[in-house]
């Protein structure tokens, strides 16, 4: 939460442009750290008791953003086949996906 608050702060100050030129050298490891940390704090005992909730849960936000993607893709020009397929292939896609796979 310290480093969200210092985002938040910092996104509209005047130095925004070279604070992130400073950093961008920094953001991989950083990034590992920021994981690292999660991966920590992880209970595999409580992951393991709070199993059937955590699948449903995780099932259940993945059917919601299915039906949302595949409801959306007329207003996109998407024929229905084509907006199944956009839905199935673009749910399982989250903000730490894409800043983890992204390529230099």
């Amino acid at each position: 939460t310290g480093a969200f608050a210092a985002g938040v702060l910092l996104a509209g100050n005047r130095y925004r442009a070279q604070i992130q030129a400073d950093i961008r050298p920094f953001e991989g490891i950083l990034l590992g750290v920021f994981f690292m940390a999660a991966g920590a704090g992880l209970d595999p005992g409580l992951v393991l008791q709070e199993l059937p909730t955590l699948t449903l849960g995780v099932l259940s936000f993945l059917a919601v953003k299915c039906a949302v993607l595949f409801a959306s893709g007329p207003a996109f020009g998407l024929d229905v086949p084509r907006a199944a397929r956009v839905a199935v292939l673009l749910s399982p896609g989250g903000a730490a996906a894409e800043r983890v796979s992204e390529k230099p």
